[in-house]
């Protein structure tokens, strides 16, 4: 009985860990955002979200390999900052609100900033090379 038991709460913990979020937004304000893709597995598990997110960016350097660690900051169009954050792969996603925003990507002294429309229904897809 008691390896019955056992066995239940193991497979109990592990159905918890498979249904879970691969990864829980970060937010700020009213934007959500999420940022990884570091090996083959941690790559599939945000890939998989890409359809919750209304901005998607790739980050590289300038030869194509995977970038993590860019300062990545978001602000609308008065100038208030909705997203401050450092990436933890090369891929960024964030739902923001309908409106226009300017992304700045900062990476060992290489910057680039980008002007971002979202609407409803309509996102951004882009690729920095920093």
């Amino acid at each position: 009985m008691k390896l019955l038991q056992t066995t239940v709460l193991k497979a109990a913990a592990l159905a918890c860990l498979l249904v879970a979020p691969a990864y829980a937004a970060d937010r700020m304000g009213a934007a959500d955002f999420i940022s990884g893709g570091v090996g083959d597995e941690e790559l599939a598990q945000i890939r998989s979200q890409r359809g919750d997110y209304n901005v998607h960016v790739l980050l590289t350097e300038k030869s194509g390999a995977y970038l993590s660690g860019v300062h990545v900051v978001v602000s609308d169009r008065n100038g208030q900052v909705v997203i401050d954050t450092e990436t933890r792969g090369p891929y960024f996603y964030a739902r923001l609100p309908a409106g226009q925003y300017t992304l700045v990507a900062s990476s060992d002294g290489h910057t680039q900033t980008r002007k971002l429309n979202v609407g409803h229904g309509k996102g951004s897809d882009m690729h920095l090379a920093l």
